[in-house]
């Protein structure tokens, strides 16, 4: 997606909130803010390209407009998290497991590392800014006999 894209989407969303809230009064969060997840492949590949400024222009012009994103953490670092923190984007960490389910299901093809290294030096930053922030799993058919076991790893990290 271009930023002029996803400006065009803000802007989209911030003119209908209006209309929105009076077709659907009794929908859960009509009464709230409107909000806009980051979410679809790994969203912090466009950290500077997408993620910054379009947050920037929502806390700019002052929208009423609650941010999320959903990543797998393997491009965050502590500087990118308390920024997420300081301008109020809510977090949710996509992450399969223990080491072994989490190298199973999400390698890394393109390098010499493993996604487990790169999303698990950051699990202690995302809870200490976002000690409420959900562990979100794949269920797979392959490393599904590994399910309770990933359940406690999460618990043992503090999710």
């Amino acid at each position: 997606m271009s930023l002029d894209t996803a400006i065009a989407a803000v802007e989209w969303l911030h003119n209908n909130e209006i209309t929105r809230k009076k077709l659907f009064p009794n929908y859960p969060g009509s009464k709230n803010k409107s909000s806009l997840n980051f979410f679809g492949g790994e969203p912090t590949l466009l950290w500077d390209e997408i993620i910054v400024p379009v947050t920037e222009y929502i806390r700019k012009k002052e929208y009423n407009i609650h941010l999320g994103m959903t990543t797998n953490g393997t491009l965050l670092n502590e500087e990118r998290i308390k920024w997420m923190k300081k301008n109020n984007i809510g977090i949710l960490l996509s992450i399969d497991g223990d080491e072994y389910t989490q190298n199973f299901n999400r390698p890394c093809y393109n390098n010499n590392k493993n996604s487990f290294d790169l999303v698990s030096k950051n699990i202690p930053y995302i809870l200490q800014y976002y000690p409420k922030t959900t562990f979100r799993s794949t269920i797979y058919a392959p490393t599904v006999e590994h399910t309770f076991e990933n359940y406690l790893f999460a618990i043992k990290q503090g999710f």
